[in-house]
C-alpha cells in the first residue's frame, strides 16, 4: 500500500526484506542437498507449516513443529529440543526462525547440544560452568594438539570480547546510562 513516505507501489519494509532473504537462504541451503524436482514444493510446505506453528504469545516453536523445523533448518531435531527456550526468540515468525536457525548452525559448528548451547549464555553459574566444560571437552576431543586447542579457543572468544569491549565503550560513552555521581565524587562524599 503507498503512502506519503513510500509512493511507489510495491512497497517493501526491512522487516519484509529480511524475512525474504530468510526464507531465500533457507530453501537454497536445503535445494543444495536435495535437488530433485519435487523439493522446492516440499521445502516450501515445510517452512510454511513452521511459519504458521509460530505463536507471537510465548514467543515461540511448539513441539509439534519439531519435525519440520528439523527439516527446514537442516539440523537433528535433538538440536531443535536443546534449544527451545534456551533462544529467545522475537515475537515474529520468521524473524524468530531466523535467529532459531542462525543458533542451531552455530551450535552444530560448535558441536554442542542444544541443552549445553543455551547454557553458555546462562546467567546461573552451575548451567554456565557445565556448560563451559562441556564446550571445551568438544574442542579438546577435535583439537588434541594444544596449541591448535588454544587457537580455535582464541577464535571462538573473539566476537565475545569484541561484544563486551563496544558494550562498555556505548556505556562509556553515554552519559545518561551512567550515575549521576562522578567517579571523584562517589568516593569522597562519604565524610
Amino acid at each position: 500500500m503507498a503512502d506519503a513516505q513510500h509512493p511507489n507501489v510495491p512497497f517493501v519494509s526491512v522487516a519484509q526484506l529480511r524475512a525474504i532473504s530468510t526464507y531465500t537462504r533457507l530453501v537454497q541451503r536445503r535445494l543444495a542437498t536435495r535437488p530433485d524436482p519435487g523439493a522446492l514444493a516440499e521445502i516450501s510446505a515445510d517452512i510454511q507449516a513452521v511459519l504458521a506453528a509460530f505463536d507471537p504469545t510465548y514467543p515461540g516453536f511448539p513441539s509439534r513443529s519439531d519435525a519440520a523445523m528439523s527439516r527446514v533448518i537442516g539440523v537433528p531435531s535433538g538440536l531443535v529440543v536443546g534449544l527451545r527456550g534456551a533462544v529467545t526468540l522475537p515475537r515474529v515468525a520468521a524473524p524468530a526462525l531466523d535467529q532459531l536457525d542462525r543458533a542451531a548452525q552455530l551450535a552444530t559448528a560448535l558441536g554442542v547440544d542444544g541443552e549445553t548451547f543455551g547454557g553458555l549464555v546462562s546467567d546461573d553459574y552451575d548451567t554456565l560452568s557445565h556448560a563451559a566444560d562441556a564446550l571445551v571437552a568438544v574442542l579438546g576431543a577435535r583439537y588434541s594438539d594444544e596449541a591448535t586447542r588454544a587457537a580455535k579457543l582464541d577464535e571462538a572468544e573473539q566476537p565475545i570480547r569484541e561484544v563486551k569491549r563496544d558494550a562498555l565503550a556505548d556505556y562509556l560513552s553515554t552519559p545518561s546510562r551512567r550515575s549521576s555521581g562522578t567517579h571523584s565524587t562517589t568516593y569522597t562524599s562519604t565524610s
